[in-house]
């Protein structure tokens, strides 16, 4: 039997509220101080909220496709980039302005996937918690062969 968070999760990535403010919101928000956020950030509990990725999303080297692509190497990786992987024409379009998954281009993305790139396959309703996001963040910088940090993009800049 699933946790009861699954489903919860399920109902809300399929049935998003109707009238919903966060694009505003989240435009208004200040901007993420991405290496205090980062040096504070406990990337064993963004593993916890990456279980909520594992559905669609293979978290292992050389990871095969699923339902997303796998997002081993995400973090300062290119967008659109995964092998054999049908992108949607919205996300390839995206990658050609934003060529690089930067913590702000991540964090954009999972916060409001339909809202970051309208038109993206990507069906998740998303990860509104910044402390959240900011802790998968940290964790998804950890799934690369070389130490955490060592080849991140740099912080995005105001």
């Amino acid at each position: 039997m699933a946790p009861v968070w699954a489903a919860a999760v399920t109902l809300t990535a399929c049935h998003p509220p109707a009238h919903s403010s966060d694009a505003a919101s989240r435009s208004a928000a200040p901007a993420i101080d991405w290496n205090a956020a980062l040096r504070d950030a406990d990337p064993q509990t963004g593993k916890v909220v990456a279980s909520r990725c594992t559905a669609c999303h293979s978290l292992e080297p050389d990871g095969a496709n699923g339902v997303g692509p796998p997002l081993w190497g995400i973090v300062g990786g290119k967008v659109g980039a995964a092998r054999d992987f049908p992108y949607s024409v919205a996300l390839r379009l995206f990658a050609i302005k934003s060529p690089t998954w930067t913590y702000e281009a991540l964090s954009n993305y999972i916060a409001a996937p339909q809202e970051t790139v309208p038109g993206t396959k990507m069906t998740f309703y998303g990860i509104k918690n910044d402390r959240d996001r900011i802790r998968l963040i940290a964790y998804l910088q950890t799934l690369r062969p070389s130490p955490a940090g060592e080849g991140a993009p740099p912080p995005d800049k105001p």
